[in-house]
C-alpha cells in the first residue's frame, strides 16, 4: 500500500535496492509494509519520486535524495479524502 509523505514521520524510512541504480523507500508497521517511494539514479542525478509518481526533487547524491522524504514528510500536507460513488 502507498503511504503518503505527510503520515511518513511516525516510523523509521527502511530502503532497499532491488537494483544498482535504484532504491525504494517504505515503512514498516504492525499490520503491513507501506511503499513511500522510490530514487533512481538517471544521468547522474538522483531523481526522488514519491509513491504516487510525483517528483520530489533532483539531487546530486543518494543521500541528499534520500534526506528529502523525510523534509517532505515533515512539511506535506495530508491527502485529501476522495469520495468514489458506484457506477
Amino acid at each position: 500500500m502507498v503511504r503518503p509523505l505527510s503520515e511518513a514521520l511516525a516510523l523509521p524510512i527502511e530502503w532497499a535496492r532491488p537494483s544498482d541504480d535504484l532504491w525504494v523507500a517504505t515503512q514498516v508497521d504492525a499490520d503491513r509494509t507501506w511503499f513511500l517511494g522510490f530514487v533512481e539514479l538517471v544521468n547522474g542525478e538522483h531523481l526522488a519520486v514519491d509513491g504516487y509518481g510525483d517528483l520530489v526533487g533532483r539531487f546530486s547524491s543518494l543521500e541528499a535524495a534520500q534526506r528529502a522524504f523525510a523534509d517532505a514528510a515533515a512539511t506535506a500536507e495530508a491527502e485529501p479524502e476522495v469520495a468514489l460513488e458506484a457506477a
